[in-house]
């Protein structure tokens, strides 16, 4: 399903007398965790729970879906659902603060979050918050001096395809931005990335040096959305622009 897609649904309307709800129970860590939101809300953005909530599954009578996924990243998909936007300062500070409190070495958590987010929407088919995350995680990425961390590597990896857009983001800005001495820094026994990581970034540096002047930077957004054509691409970074 592509973020276009849900415009040919109607709208929920949640607001509307007598709304039924859905729970959605988490699985990772807070095993007592779930959220209760708007059954026609999440149905609506999300083919996977509209399956599974209609369909002749258990789910679908106890109108609950068991979810992999940390507490904290169901409640920004969730934020999301009402909000049509990630945390940001206007929210609860609770809120802001579990999206982007720094980490014992002064890192933002916004990025790792991100990630985290994108990997959820992927899972379990949330195509307009999957493109959100992924666009939002390259523009932070892009504008840091640094190129992401081994946990980003590791999870990117671990739960993406490696012909993801994600995946592929990741390993181009590593290739682009890693010195030799931070590659030697990045990697630690509690974060190493599987051997294909490194398989495919031997191929990508190969790549690298041997590419002729691109007209498409590396780094540019519009890589790492599959268009099919050049005029999708063109249209797609005037929207941007705008």
């Amino acid at each position: 399903m592509s973020p276009g897609d849900t415009a040919e649904r109607k709208p929920p309307r949640i607001s509307a007398h007598g709304a039924q709800f859905a729970t959605i129970a988490v699985t990772e860590g807070c095993l007592n965790c779930s959220f209760v939101v708007h059954e026609e809300l999440l149905e609506y953005h999300s083919p996977f729970f509209r399956a599974a909530l209609d369909g002749s599954f258990e789910e679908a009578k106890a109108k609950k879906v068991r979810v992999e996924a940390s507490a904290e990243t169901v409640e920004f998909f969730v934020h999301w659902l009402y909000n049509q936007r990630l945390p940001s300062k206007q929210d609860h500070p609770d809120l802001f603060k579990l999206w982007e409190y720094l980490d014992q070495n002064s890192y933002s958590m916004a990025q790792l979050n991100l990630l985290r987010l994108h990997v959820f929407c992927d899972k379990y088919d949330v195509p307009v918050l999957k493109r959100l995350t992924l666009d939002t995680y390259i523009e932070l990425v892009a504008s840091n001096s640094n190129a992401p961390c081994a946990a980003h590597i590791c999870i990117a990896s671990a739960n993406m395809p490696e012909d993801s857009p994600i995946c592929r983001f990741v390993l181009d800005v590593c290739c682009k931005k890693n010195t030799p001495a931070r590659w030697e820094w990045l990697f630690t026994p509690l974060w190493e990335p599987p051997v294909i990581f490194y398989k495919l970034a031997l191929k990508r540096y190969s790549q690298l040096l041997g590419q002729a002047q691109s007209t498409h930077s590396p780094l540019d957004i519009c890589n790492y959305h599959d268009h099919k054509d050049e005029e999708e691409r063109n249209a797609c970074k005037a929207k941007r622009a705008a």
